[in-house]
């Protein structure tokens, strides 16, 4: 039988070539680490404008039309198209608000408004009874303020407060005082008053 002669390995390496060793390691990984970060801001950031840009009515927009090239545009120029969203997204409206707005007109056009008798501040019989709302639409941020208030809760922007005598809602506004005819949901004009 012949034996072979068993020898251990050992290490040929100092421990200053050890420390080095695995500092270059941790570095190395630390590197990698550094260079994800750009990565998940720039897909991050492409998901927010993705699911915002979904929410806004971008038919009109002159840049970008659809919620796909801006999210496109931020992953490939994301310098050069994140800020730029930011300025578009102000001047492009919700979907929702812009189907509210198309239902119910906030401002009261003076021409358009029908032309009736003068009334006095009393009530009117053109008024249901359990259909009184006490709430309207800011005519800013389009969300629900109440009818006798200046300033909206939501956006604090300031509008005309409705003044409500003897359950029929009125405003003044620069043609005169109109007065709210609840069952057509219409402005009517009060000469006179």
């Amino acid at each position: 039988m012949s034996s072979f002669p068993v020898t251990l390995r050992t290490s040929t390496l100092t421990s200053d070539e050890r420390r080095e060793s695995l500092n270059r390691r941790m570095r190395f990984a630390e590197e990698r680490r550094m260079r994800l970060i750009p990565i998940f801001i720039v897909v991050g950031s492409a998901i927010w404008v993705g699911v915002d840009a979904s929410k806004r009515d971008w038919r009109n927009d002159r840049f970008a039309t659809k919620t796909a090239y801006w999210v496109l545009g931020t992953l490939l120029l994301w310098i050069l198209i994140f800020p730029t969203y930011f300025i578009h997204r102000e001047h492009v409206p919700l979907k929702n608000a812009a189907s509210k707005e198309q239902r119910r007109p906030q401002s009261i056009d003076v021409a358009s408004v029908v032309t009736e008798e003068p009334r006095t501040l009393t009530a009117s019989p053109l008024v249901a009874p359990n259909s009184i709302e006490v709430y309207r639409e800011c005519p800013h941020c389009a969300k629900a303020m109440p009818r006798d208030a200046s300033t909206c809760p939501h956006c604090l922007e300031e509008s005309r407060a409705w003044v409500n005598s003897d359950g029929v809602w009125w405003v003044e506004n620069e043609g005169g005082w109109f007065w709210l005819n609840e069952l057509s949901g219409t402005w009517i004009e009060s000469e006179g008053v």
